[in-house]
C-alpha cells in the first residue's frame, strides 16, 4: 500500500476545496485555527475527526462534516477505537468520562493534567503500553524522571496520574452507589490530596498562582472549628488569587447553572486563547486585534467573531441532542432554534464579561 505524505494545500486550493467562514472581510477554514482542531465543546463529547485512515465512527454521532476528511462528532462513555489507539489525535492518557451535570461541567472547568504532545515524545509509547497493561515495574524510573525535572517528567506525571485514576476508579465507581467502606476511602485520599496541597500552596505560592488565578474553584479543608480552617481559607482567600485572571466575571450571579454558560465559557476561552497566542495563525492574528472582554465589548467586537466560529461547528444546532437544553424554543423549528440560540449566547457572553 503506497502513504501518500501529506502536503500543506495552497491557498487557491483552500478557496477551492474547503469549507470556510467570514469574519469581516477576511476568509478562514479548517487550517485557520492554532496548531488545533476547529472550536468543539469537548466537555460535552465532541470532537473533530480526520477521517483519512477511515476511522471508525458507528460508536459516535456526526455532528458536522467540513470537506472530504474533517468530521465533529458526539463520542459516547469512552473514545472510540480510532482516537484511543492513534496518538495523534487525543491524549489516552485523560480517563475521567464525560458527565452530563452542568454543575459539575462548572466545578471541573479548566481542570485538566499537564497537556505535552504524545508524538513529541516517542519514548513514552512503550512505557504508556506496559501501564495499560498492568506492569507498573518501571515506575520508579518513571518517578525519577519526575524528581528530576528531566523533559521526559511532563508525559510520566500524565502517566502515572492516569494509571492511578484507572486503578481507583472502581473505588469510586463504588463510593458512588453507596458502599460506605469505599466512601471512606475517597474521604481518605482527597483529604490527603487537600492537605498536600495546601502545603505546596504554601511552600510554592507563585507556581500555584499559574492554576489558581485561572481557576473557578479551589479545594480547601473544611472545619467548623475555626482555629482549624480560618488559616486555610485566609490564605486560599488572600494569597492564591482564585479566578482574579478568568476573562469572565468569576463571582457574577449572571453565571446561571445552566448548559448555556458552559457553551460561552467555552467559546470565549477558545477565542481568548487565540488572542495570546502569538498570532500564529491567521485566526490567532485577527483574535490578536480584539480588544479587553468587557460589557462594552463582548457584543461589539467578541461576540462576531464567536458566532462565527461557532457557526463552523455547529451550522445545523438544532440537529445537536446536547443542545436542546439549551433554550426553551423548540429544536422542531430550526430557523426560529438557530436565531435564538445565537442571540441567547450574545447575552451571556455581555452578563460573563467583567
Amino acid at each position: 500500500m503506497i502513504i501518500q505524505e501529506y502536503k500543506e494545500p495552497s491557498r487557491e486550493e483552500r478557496e477551492r476545496d474547503y469549507d470556510s467562514f467570514r469574519i469581516d472581510d477576511e476568509r478562514f477554514d479548517a487550517l485557520s485555527f492554532d496548531k488545533s482542531d476547529p472550536f468543539s465543546l469537548s466537555l460535552l463529547g465532541h470532537h473533530w475527526f480526520y477521517l483519512f485512515d477511515d476511522p471508525d465512527l458507528e460508536d459516535c454521532q456526526v455532528i458536522t462534516n467540513r470537506n472530504l476528511h474533517y468530521c465533529l462528532a458526539k463520542t459516547k462513555e469512552t473514545l472510540p477505537a480510532y482516537m484511543r489507539s492513534n496518538p495523534d489525535h487525543s491524549n489516552p492518557d485523560h480517563l475521567w468520562e464525560n458527565t452530563k451535570e452542568v454543575s459539575d461541567l462548572l466545578v471541573d472547568w479548566n481542570v485538566s493534567l499537564p497537556g505535552y504532545k504524545i508524538f513529541e515524545y516517542p519514548d513514552s509509547f512503550d512505557q504508556r503500553e506496559l501501564i495499560n497493561k498492568g506492569d507498573y515495574s518501571n515506575a520508579s524510573a518513571l518517578g525519577l524522571e519526575i524528581e528530576q525535572e528531566t523533559p521526559d517528567s511532563v508525559w510520566a506525571i500524565t502517566l502515572l496520574v492516569a494509571a492511578a485514576e484507572r486503578v481507583f476508579k472502581p473505588v469510586m465507581k463504588a463510593a458512588q452507589k453507596g458502599n460506605e467502606k469505599a466512601i471512606h476511602a475517597v474521604h481518605y485520599l482527597a483529604h490527603k490530596l487537600t492537605h498536600l496541597l495546601s502545603k505546596i500552596a504554601e511552600d510554592h505560592p507563585a507556581k500555584i498562582q499559574k492554576i489558581s488565578m485561572n481557576s473557578l474553584t479551589w479545594p480547601i479543608l473544611f472545619s467548623p472549628n475555626t482555629k482549624l480552617e480560618k488559616p486555610s481559607r485566609d490564605f486560599v482567600t488572600n494569597r492564591l488569587h482564585i479566578g482574579s485572571k478568568l476573562l469572565v466575571g468569576a463571582q457574577d450571579k449572571a453565571w446561571g447553572n445552566n448548559p448555556l454558560t458552559i457553551v460561552a465559557l467555552e467559546l470565549i476561552h477558545f477565542i481568548d486563547r487565540h488572542k495570546n497566542s502569538g498570532g500564529e495563525s491567521e485566526l490567532g492574528r485577527l483574535c490578536q486585534k480584539l480588544p479587553r472582554l468587557t460589557k462594552a465589548k463582548a457584543v461589539s467586537d467578541w461576540w462576531p467573531v464567536g458566532k462565527a466560529i461557532f457557526e463552523f461547528s455547529y451550522p445545523e444546532p438544532h440537529l445537536v441532542d446536547d443542545f436542546g437544553g439549551l433554550i426553551s424554543t423548540s429544536r422542531e423549528e430550526p430557523s426560529k432554534f438557530r436565531a435564538n440560540l445565537h442571540d441567547a449566547l450574545r447575552t451571556k457572553f455581555k452578563s460573563l464579561a467583567n
